[in-house]
Order: C-alpha cells, then structure tokens, then sequence
C-alpha cells in the first residue's frame, strides 16, 4: 500500500494564480525532499512487493518438485528440504553475534519450532500425494487467519468480529477447495469405477515396502487386450493404509494438518523473538531433519533416490526452500507484515495454479476458484485490518476504515 503524503496547506501571494485560490497539490508543488522521500518510499514498497512475489515463486516451485517425485517419501523430500537450509544456513549463523546453537532458557521453544515446524512439512508433503497443487496450497494458505485464533486461545489476542467474519470465509474456502464427496458427491463418471462397458477388468498388485506399483489390465468380451495402464503411488502409510478414504479427503485431513500445526510454528515464534533469525533457521532445521529421518525410518524404510533426476530434484527442494525463506524474511524487515501476508497468499495461490497447469495439465475447477476467492478475501480482510489499526489516530484511512478497528 503505497504511502499517502499529506501536503500543507499553501496560501496564494504575488507567486499565485492572481484570483485567491490555493494551488492545486501535486508532484509539481513538493519540495525536493518531499519528492526523494516519496520515491525512496516508494522504491521501498516495490522491492518489498517483488521480494514478496519472487519468495512465493520459489516457494510454488517447491511444491511443483515435491508433486513431481511423488515416488519417493515425503520424509525424505521433507529430510532433503532442511538439509539444505542447514548447509545454507550455517555460514550465516556462525556471522551473529549469538551463540551458534541459541542462548540458554531458548532451547525448548527451539526444539518446538523445529518439531512443530517439521510436522506441517511433511503434512503438506503427504498431502501432495493425493490432491492436486492448487487445493492443497488454497488450504494451507489460509493458515493467516488460523493464527489469530491460536492467538486468542495461547496468547488471549483480540478475536472481533472481523476475525469471525474471515474465519467463516476460510472454512467456507477450505470446503469449496477440498471437494469432500459427503458433501457435493462424487465427480462425473465415478460413480462404477469397477463396471466399464461390460468389458471383464483384472487388477494385479505387487507391493514393495514403500510403493506400489499396480497395473490394470482390460480386456473385452473376446478376451483380448485392449488396455495396460501401471501406476506407481506411495501407499505404506501408517494412518491410512487401512481406512477406506477417497484420496481428496486424505489429502484435506494431510493439508488441514499442515496448517493447524503451522499455526503453533507462529505462535512459538513470538517467543524466539529475540533470537537471531539464522540461530533459529540454523538450529529448527537439525531438529526438523532429526523428526523426518525418524519418521522414514520407522514408517517408510529409508530408500534414498538414485536414479534420473531425482536425486538433483530432491537437493533443489533444500535450495530453493532456504531462498524463499530468505526473500520472505527480507520482504517482512522491508515492507509491512499485512502487505507481505497478502501478497504472498495472492502469489503463491497463482504460480501453484500457473505450474499446475502448465505441468500437470490440470486445470482448476469452479470449486478451487471458489474456495481460492474465499480464502484470499479473509486473508486480504485480516491483513488490511492489521494495517489500518497500525496507523496514527489521526490518520485519513485510520479515520475513514475505523469500524475495522472493532
């Protein structure tokens, strides 16, 4: 939000238009310092904004790589993700001028951030696994508004009506954006997954520890091939495996989870705010990639990626998540934390769009424009809200947007 300069008054003398009138104000009537300071300002904003942007790019990007390798587990993806930060990390936390591995009476709350913060990664990893790009990034997304109700119940925060108000839409969002069987059914033509035509369907299965391969063969009524298709899915999951749940449901309870966990990563942070953002990036992530390895371990037998390209993919996830994080934090010291918010809700929505379609080509349904309109609208509502309550009493748009402050 572009800064308002409030311009004093000037009276007309000799100088003036002759007839008593004030001169009209503009670019052309500010002093030199006035017009620096603007454009400095405005150059502020903007750098701001393109940070904003760019950190969401690299952030979609993420995800497209993640759904990409869905043959390999998301602790390990999730492992790769903070292996990487840690080796970038490191050069910058050894330069503060705290201790590398945090102050004394900080290490809970660091090891919290590091579990809290690896829990909500692997979710959305898990989530990627079965649905697509943008429903899955519509729901995290709305992770914003979220944190103003743990805020309210952990640190007894202001909870008014607006918040309500944009709570309700982020629901209404999520529900639009999953698109629960129980509620609008299921899609077109899925209704007798198991009866094609009169035609006999055989299905065999072989299932390794972490993947299975199925391949489905048709044949018609002369017995005679018509089609072999082989799927290749994740599905040694230790929560799911044995429940009878549509892929879209697993991927919102995946990505529901993410966010509800995420919330707790914000709420910790307001107790690290003394720490040094690259001691708490440095240390969150060992603790994160200790929680990934574990959960592998136990749950998904270890198989490190070796062939083609994923093993590059996997280390870019770890690249690419340490300089979106960077640019973020960079465009939060820079711009206003509402604008930052809101642009990259806006921008991470659409790139996730953009590369789903470009590489999956999946295009977006009415349900997830819906439920992406719904979830950007509370976020934009809380952040604006944010920003106008941080400005001067005497402020024009305090004054004017002041039932926002209720």
């Amino acid at each position: 939000m572009l800064p308002i300069i409030e311009q004093s008054s000037q009276i007309s003398n000799g100088n003036g238009n002759g007839n008593g009138k004030q001169p009209r104000n503009s670019i052309h009537s500010m002093t030199n310092s006035q017009k620096s300071n603007l454009l400095n300002r405005t150059k502020k904003f903007l750098k701001g904004i393109c940070l904003t942007i760019l950190s969401g790019l690299f952030f979609s990007i993420t995800t497209l790589v993640v759904k990409y390798v869905k043959d390999v587990s998301p602790g390990t993806t999730a492992g790769f993700r903070y292996f990487g930060i840690i080796i970038l990390s490191f050069p910058l936390a050894l330069e503060s001028p705290q201790p590398l591995f945090g102050m004394s009476g900080t290490y809970l709350w660091i090891a919290l951030r590091g579990l809290a913060g690896g829990t909500s990664v692997f979710c959305r990893y898990s989530a990627l696994h079965y649905m697509s790009m943008a429903d899955s990034t519509i729901i995290i997304l709305s992770m914003p508004v979220f944190v103003f109700v743990f805020a309210r119940i952990f640190l007894k925060e202001h909870f008014g009506p607006y918040h309500v108000l944009a709570l309700v839409m982020s629901i209404v969002g999520i529900i639009f954006a999953s698109k629960l069987e129980i509620i609008f059914g299921k899609p077109m033509g899925e209704e007798n997954d198991f009866v094609i035509n009169n035609n006999t369907m055989i299905m065999t299965t072989t299932t390794t520890t972490t993947t299975t391969m199925a391949t489905t063969e048709f044949f018609n009524d002369n017995g005679n091939q018509t089609m072999n298709e082989t799927n290749y899915y994740i599905d040694d999951n230790p929560i799911t495996k044995s429940m009878d749940l549509s892929d879209q449901l697993i991927g919102t309870l995946y990505s529901l989870g993410a966010t509800f966990v995420g919330c707790f990563v914000y709420v910790i942070i307001r107790k690290l705010k003394h720490v040094d953002k690259y001691v708490i990036l440095f240390n969150f992530s060992i603790i994160s990639m200790i929680e990934m390895v574990m959960i592998d371990y136990f749950f998904y037998d270890i198989q490190l990626p070796t062939t083609g390209y994923t093993p590059y993919l996997i280390f870019l996830i770890g690249i690419l998540s340490f300089y979106a994080q960077l640019l973020l934090t960079r465009a939060i010291q820079i711009e206003e934390a509402g604008v930052v918010s809101v642009v990259r809700t806006s921008s991470e929505a659409f790139f996730a769009f953009i590369l789903q379609i470009i590489f999956f080509q999946q295009i977006p349904d009415l349900f997830t424009m819906i439920g992406a309109i719904l979830v950007l609208s509370a976020v934009f509502l809380l952040s604006f809200r944010k920003y106008i309550i941080g400005l001067p009493d005497n402020h024009p748009m305090r004054i004017r947007f002041a039932f926002l402050s209720k």
